[in-house]
Protein backbone atom coordinates (compact mmCIF):
# COMPACT_ATOMS: atom_id res chain seq x y z
CA UNK A 1 0.00 0.00 0.00
CA UNK A 2 1.29 3.58 -1.03
CA UNK A 3 -0.01 6.51 0.61
CA UNK A 4 1.30 9.79 -0.91
CA UNK A 5 0.84 13.62 0.20
CA UNK A 6 -2.66 15.26 -0.03
CA UNK A 7 -3.55 16.27 -3.75
CA UNK A 8 -4.49 20.33 -2.22
CA UNK A 9 -0.68 20.20 -1.33
CA UNK A 10 0.62 18.89 -4.30
CA UNK A 11 -1.20 20.67 -6.58
CA UNK A 12 -0.97 23.89 -4.07
CA UNK A 13 3.04 23.58 -5.41
CA UNK A 14 2.21 23.39 -9.19
CA UNK A 15 -0.30 26.62 -8.63
CA UNK A 16 2.68 28.45 -7.11
CA UNK A 17 5.66 27.58 -9.43
CA UNK A 18 3.57 28.34 -12.52
CA UNK A 19 2.73 31.46 -10.83
CA UNK A 20 6.41 32.41 -10.50
CA UNK A 21 7.34 32.14 -14.26
CA UNK A 22 4.02 33.61 -15.31
CA UNK A 23 5.10 36.60 -13.25
CA UNK A 24 8.30 36.66 -14.94
CA UNK A 25 6.54 36.37 -18.38
CA UNK A 26 4.80 38.78 -17.61
CA UNK A 27 7.78 41.12 -17.10
CA UNK A 28 9.22 40.13 -20.21
CA UNK A 29 5.59 40.65 -22.01
CA UNK A 30 5.79 44.59 -20.66
CA UNK A 31 9.44 44.67 -22.25
CA UNK A 32 11.58 45.07 -19.20
CA UNK A 33 14.91 43.66 -19.68
CA UNK A 34 16.09 40.95 -17.54
CA UNK A 35 17.86 41.65 -14.19
CA UNK A 36 18.84 39.76 -10.81
CA UNK A 37 15.94 39.39 -9.45
CA UNK A 38 14.61 37.48 -12.25
CA UNK A 39 16.95 34.92 -11.14
CA UNK A 40 15.22 34.43 -7.99
CA UNK A 41 11.92 33.83 -10.06
CA UNK A 42 13.11 31.18 -11.94
CA UNK A 43 14.89 29.71 -9.24
CA UNK A 44 11.58 29.76 -6.68
CA UNK A 45 9.21 28.53 -10.18
CA UNK A 46 12.15 25.56 -10.27
CA UNK A 47 11.89 24.50 -6.48
CA UNK A 48 8.11 25.04 -6.50
CA UNK A 49 7.74 22.89 -10.06
CA UNK A 50 10.78 20.27 -8.67
CA UNK A 51 8.59 19.75 -5.09
CA UNK A 52 5.36 19.03 -7.25
CA UNK A 53 6.99 16.30 -8.95
CA UNK A 54 8.92 15.16 -5.88
CA UNK A 55 5.16 14.46 -3.81
CA UNK A 56 3.18 13.48 -6.89
CA UNK A 57 5.70 10.43 -7.81
CA UNK A 58 7.27 9.98 -4.33
CA UNK A 59 4.94 7.71 -1.77
CA UNK A 60 4.84 9.73 1.97
CA UNK A 61 4.72 6.02 2.84
CA UNK A 62 4.39 2.41 2.36
CA UNK A 63 3.25 -0.25 3.71
CA UNK A 64 4.63 -3.58 1.87
CA UNK A 65 4.63 -6.83 3.20
CA UNK A 66 4.43 -6.17 6.69
CA UNK A 67 7.05 -3.11 6.82
CA UNK A 68 6.63 0.60 7.43
CA UNK A 69 8.40 2.49 5.66
CA UNK A 70 9.24 5.97 4.80
CA UNK A 71 11.84 7.39 3.39
CA UNK A 72 15.17 5.39 4.26
CA UNK A 73 13.76 4.21 7.76
CA UNK A 74 11.82 1.02 7.70
CA UNK A 75 9.93 -0.65 10.70
CA UNK A 76 8.08 -3.96 10.34
CA UNK A 77 4.58 -3.64 11.71
CA UNK A 78 4.53 -6.71 14.04
CA UNK A 79 7.92 -4.87 15.89
CA UNK A 80 5.69 -1.42 16.43
CA UNK A 81 5.50 -1.57 20.45
CA UNK A 82 3.55 1.89 20.79
CA UNK A 83 1.60 4.24 18.13
CA UNK A 84 -0.07 7.19 19.20
CA UNK A 85 -1.10 10.90 18.01
CA UNK A 86 0.64 13.60 19.45
CA UNK A 87 0.05 17.34 18.80
CA UNK A 88 -0.89 16.14 15.61
CA UNK A 89 2.42 13.91 14.96
CA UNK A 90 1.47 9.98 15.05
CA UNK A 91 4.22 8.77 16.51
CA UNK A 92 5.22 5.40 16.15
CA UNK A 93 7.87 3.69 18.29
CA UNK A 94 9.84 0.20 17.80
CA UNK A 95 12.69 -1.63 20.15
CA UNK A 96 14.98 1.25 18.82
CA UNK A 97 13.39 3.16 16.09
CA UNK A 98 11.14 6.22 16.18
CA UNK A 99 8.85 7.07 13.09
CA UNK A 100 6.98 10.11 13.16
CA UNK A 101 4.15 10.79 10.81
CA UNK A 102 2.22 14.24 9.67
CA UNK A 103 -1.63 13.03 9.20
CA UNK A 104 -2.05 16.56 7.90
CA UNK A 105 -0.15 15.45 5.09
CA UNK A 106 -2.60 12.72 3.73
CA UNK A 107 -5.82 12.25 3.14
CA UNK A 108 -8.53 10.97 5.94
CA UNK A 109 -9.03 7.82 4.02
CA UNK A 110 -5.50 7.19 3.55
CA UNK A 111 -4.89 7.68 7.41
CA UNK A 112 -8.01 5.07 8.28
CA UNK A 113 -6.08 2.83 6.02
CA UNK A 114 -2.79 3.49 8.29
CA UNK A 115 -5.21 3.40 11.32
CA UNK A 116 -6.54 0.22 10.44
CA UNK A 117 -3.33 -1.60 9.88
CA UNK A 118 -2.19 -0.56 12.87
CA UNK A 119 -5.33 -1.75 14.50
CA UNK A 120 -4.70 -5.15 13.28
CA UNK A 121 -1.10 -5.42 14.46
CA UNK A 122 -2.09 -5.06 17.79
CA UNK A 123 -4.85 -7.51 17.54
CA UNK A 124 -2.73 -9.82 16.43
CA UNK A 125 -0.39 -9.73 19.42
Amino acid sequence: MKIYMRKSRVFRHLVLGLLWFGLLAYKYHLGQSFSAVDIFFVLAGILFIMLFYWERTKPYLTIEDGILRRGKTSIPVKDIKEWKNKSGILLLRGNDIEIKLLPSRISQEDRERIYNVLRKADAQE
